[in-house]
């Protein structure tokens, strides 16, 4: 979906599909997720924001994916042939909640939120190995990214494929400042391959703004 607003995705079962199981892309506004099953997916079960230049740098106030709700529902066995899909992905959005969620057997990671390892971000911090500030252009003005919330979600069996990410997992500025930082509460995590890397609760390149409260492992 592209610019969808107030659109409700409740007690539905999404399963043996080829791609992302719902996706909510560029100026998404006002959705609901709730209530629903996800299983055997291909990539993602859910996804919300995307990438590019107008969702890093929107132009347009109707461009920014905001206000967005996807909570309690179950998710199992996605990402079976993109290994590196996350159960839920949210890229360049704005008062996103993501809460009470269950997310089991993923081969990467549970939660992921943000993009660029700082590339995009003012400065142009090159938080990944081999980046270069500025090869992805410089940017005076933050991402849409602030005031998002990952809340007492349960995850179970990740990273059982892949070696760098988490249970939830950060890229790039997450907020302007800790007044409208990204909060990640509440969460439980479990069940990390032995041989993965990564963290458990695992803020990557360029991750700034970030509060990590009463989550266990």
């Amino acid at each position: 979906f592209l610019f969808a607003h107030k659109i409700t995705f409740q007690g539905n079962i999404f399963e043996h599909l080829g791609g992302v199981g719902l996706d909510f892309d560029t100026g998404s506004q006002v959705n609901t997720v709730k209530n629903n099953l996800f299983e055997d997916i291909s990539s993602a079960a859910i996804q919300l924001g995307g990438v590019s230049e107008h969702d890093h740098h929107p132009e347009r106030p109707e461009q920014v994916t905001r206000d967005n709700v996807i909570s309690n529902n179950t998710i199992r066995h996605v990402g079976q042939e993109y290994l590196d899909a996350a159960g839920i992905y949210a890229g360049f959005t704005r008062r996103t909640l993501i809460s009470n969620n269950t997310i089991v057997d993923v081969p990467w990671s549970g939660i992921a939120m943000g993009w660029g390892w700082g590339l995009l971000d003012p400065g142009s911090f090159p938080g990944v190995p081999g980046a270069e500030s500025g090869e992805w252009g410089f940017y005076s003005t933050p991402t849409p990214n602030r005031d998002n919330r990952i809340l007492k979600n349960r995850i179970h069996s990740f990273l059982n494929a892949l070696w760098d990410g988490g249970a939830i997992y950060t890229t790039g500025g997450q907020g302007t400042s800790f007044a409208n930082a990204l909060l990640i509460e509440g969460n439980v995590a479990s069940g990390k391959r032995q041989k993965a890397g990564g963290n458990t609760f695992y803020t990557d390149g360029g991750s700034r703004y970030i509060k990590l409260r009463n989550n266990a492992s």
